[in-house]
């Protein structure tokens, strides 16, 4: 047999040819597959969440927040918004069978779980579901420490987080938990996946506030509310189910359980006396109230009847719950008092499990003053007694008494130097004048206390002082480093400025009687004479 090297050639060829036809069918479909890729999830990447935490005012809270939606945005959700530092989260990667974000089945899994759990709920919700579990990433942790509010969690497989803040910066209240993909679908490049993900949850700055209503409060001893204002929280998807107001009251107060009680509420701006238009809660029937003796701690717990009242129809949410705390203020006390309240409420998401509040502690400020009472040789004098009345106008109308704003009020202080001892001073307790409702006052502030010294028993053999002698406490009038102002000396004047009147029994009334008996003697005789002078003419 004959080789035919002709034949082998076009063999070889065909052959090539054939291996050439595979190759570019090979790279067709491998082209044809690459265009698919800018439409499909990369399964080899790794992706990125940065969380980015501000603060906001409870007043700029928009009433249907905004939703994120992934992108980098430098802007701040509000305007008195601030970057946020000292808030700890934790990162979960939720696990299921069925949530592989590679797949579409994944993501109708997500759909379904979040139908279930809602797009905010507690930790226990989510792993209450069936199959699923949760797995920290790495420990917890805090935002940036140096006011960039930030925390990037970098390296992460790709599918569905559970992020979650377990620590609040003071002043704030909590964010609700969130889940989040990465990746997600660029909203602008819908053709596109992101894998570098950006959030950006935001605390509400609270605006609880513990002011003492202690401007008709002149003196220890008083009856003194402490007002505690919050907003209600929630919406009608996250309804308050759990809200309790606890204060521990500071030593020199006690909680005062007389009528209306040691607690009081209203929904509303400002506390109405009486209602017109605000929401009262009834005491025992939408709160209960526990008084611990022990811890001198009172708590109000709002009951399903409250509860109903703020999350019914219409509800209140953001609305201002006020709170009264009434208590009475120890007898004889000097210095500056000082209180807070917590507030404890369901966290965001969840209804049993809860977060806790406290807030800022509020001040009420009492100072003293000394009288001291002499004669006008500064010789000290005993029997004096002085009462003490305030006015919050610095001319008021002394004839209006019990009206305090445009006339007087008896603050029921009494200086008393009649008592046993002998005493010729005496130590009064009032309110300071510059400084009411946790508030450092100015002149003509409708709650400032200008105070009288009113004398209403003068010292023996003296006269009583015919004007009110003003004065003030303030942290100008008092001495440095004390509650104190230095003394006032209070002169009397002798009974009729030294005059000496005469009194039956005196000497001059001895004078006149015997004159007038020496008169009378002396016509007496005349009478006599000229009768026997008579007599004798007539013989």
């Amino acid at each position: 047999m004959k080789n035919n090297p002709t034949g082998r050639r076009w063999c070889s060829a065909a052959a090539m040819l054939a291996a050439c036809a595979v190759a570019v069918v090979g790279l067709a479909g491998t082209a044809s597959a690459a265009s698919l890729d800018p439409y499909n999830i990369d399964p080899t990447r790794k992706s990125s969440i940065t969380l980015t935490k501000y603060g906001t005012p409870a007043a700029e809270v928009p009433a249907v927040p905004a939703q994120g939606s992934g992108i980098e945005n430098g802007v701040a959700p509000t305007t008195n918004s601030v970057l946020l530092d000292g808030a700890v989260f934790e990162i979960y990667k939720v696990n299921h069978s069925n949530l592989n974000l590679t797949k579409n089945e994944g993501w109708q899994y997500l759909e379904t779980l979040i139908a279930a759990t809602t797009a905010h709920p507690a930790k226990t919700a989510v792993e209450a579901q069936p199959g699923v579990t949760l797995n920290r990433i790495g420990s917890p942790v805090t935002t940036g420490r140096d006011g960039t509010g930030v925390i990037t969690w970098t390296g992460l497989d790709l599918g569905l987080y559970y992020v979650v803040e377990t620590n609040v910066p003071a002043g704030y209240k909590a964010s609700e938990p969130f889940f989040v993909t990465a990746p997600m679908t660029d909203p602008v490049e819908l053709d596109n996946w992101m894998y570098d993900v950006f959030v950006y949850p935001k605390n509400i700055k609270d605006d609880s506030v513990k002011v003492p209503l202690d401007t008709e409060t002149p003196k220890p001893g008083d009856k003194m509310a402490w007002e505690l204002r919050t907003t209600i929280p929630g919406d009608i998807t996250h309804p308050v189910t759990i809200m309790r107001f606890t204060d521990t009251l500071a030593p020199e107060l006690a909680p005062d359980v007389a009528a209306p009680g040691a607690v009081t509420m209203q929904i509303g701006t400002t506390w109405q006396s009486p209602v017109t238009s605000n929401i009262s809660l009834v005491p025992e029937t939408d709160f209960s109230v526990t008084v611990d003796g022990p811890s001198n701690t009172v708590s109000a717990t709002l009951t399903a009847a409250g509860l109903a009242k703020i999350n019914g129809t219409p509800n209140h949410y953001g609305k201002t719950i006020l709170v009264h705390f009434n208590t009475v203020l120890e007898d004889d006390y000097v210095g500056v008092i000082t209180n807070d309240a917590k507030i404890i409420v369901n966290k965001p998401g969840s209804s049993t499990e809860t977060e806790e509040v406290t807030t800022p502690p509020g001040q009420a400020k009492f100072g003293e003053v000394t009288v001291n009472k002499t004669d006008s040789q500064n010789v000290p004098l005993t029997g004096a007694i002085f009462k003490v009345y305030y006015s919050h106008s610095a001319t008021p109308d002394f004839t209006e008494t019990g009206n305090p704003v445009t006339g007087v009020a008896d603050t029921g202080a009494v200086c008393d130097m009649a008592g046993s001892g002998d005493p010729t001073s005496c130590t009064m307790d009032l309110r300071y004048s510059d400084f009411a409702e946790d508030t450092q006052l100015t002149a003509g502030d409708p709650r400032w206390n200008h105070y009288w010294l009113v004398e209403v028993t003068a010292p023996r053999d003296f006269e009583l002082l015919t004007e009110a002698i003003p004065f003030e406490i303030t942290k100008d009038t008092v001495v440095s480093g004390t509650h104190a102002n230095t003394d006032m000396t209070v002169k009397n004047v002798k009974r009729g400025g030294g005059l000496e009147l005469p009194f039956t029994g005196g000497t001059g009334t001895v004078l006149f009687l015997l004159g007038g008996v020496a008169l009378l003697g002396g016509a007496t005789v005349m009478i006599i004479h000229r009768v026997r002078r008579r007599n004798v003419a007539a013989e």
